[in-house]
């Protein structure tokens, strides 16, 4: 069994709901894309990318937020600021869309990933907390 499988096998474990997960299989990966509630933001959805390689060990994620960018140069220094503070997490703008990619070495098992996934959540959150959503 793969990280993706395993990845859908906690999701039911735990009773989250799938219905809304998008996934897409490519070489060499699968790629699930879903929306998480943030409390802190006052119930705004952010996109979650999980990216399962086939080495089962490998996993990327990307926390993405749609914010207003009224002074990209603003928040362009923001998110520069961050990447100095984090190793193992990349903060980026692309468009009106607030990133940040982490990764993981799971060693197999999908719980690592997503206590990672959860540690990157608050971080993000955090970070794109001054910007307005769009």
């Amino acid at each position: 069994m793969n990280l993706y499988e395993r990845f859908i096998d906690f999701t039911k474990e735990n009773e989250i709901e799938t219905r809304d997960l998008g996934h897409q299989r490519e070489d060499g990966y699968d790629l699930v894309v879903f929306g998480k509630t943030a409390n802190k933001d006052n119930g705004l959805i952010y996109k979650i990318v999980f990216i399962f390689y086939d080495n089962d060990n490998l996993v990327d994620f990307y926390i993405i937020k749609s914010v207003k960018v009224k002074n990209r140069v603003y928040i362009l220094e923001r998110l520069n600021d961050r990447n100095s503070q984090f190793r193992g997490a990349s903060f980026f703008l692309n468009g009106n869309l607030a990133c940040m990619k982490s990764y993981c070495a799971t060693g197999g098992y999908i719980r690592v990933a997503i206590m990672m996934m959860e540690k990157s959540m608050e971080r993000a959150q955090e970070a794109f907390s001054e910007f307005d959503p769009a």
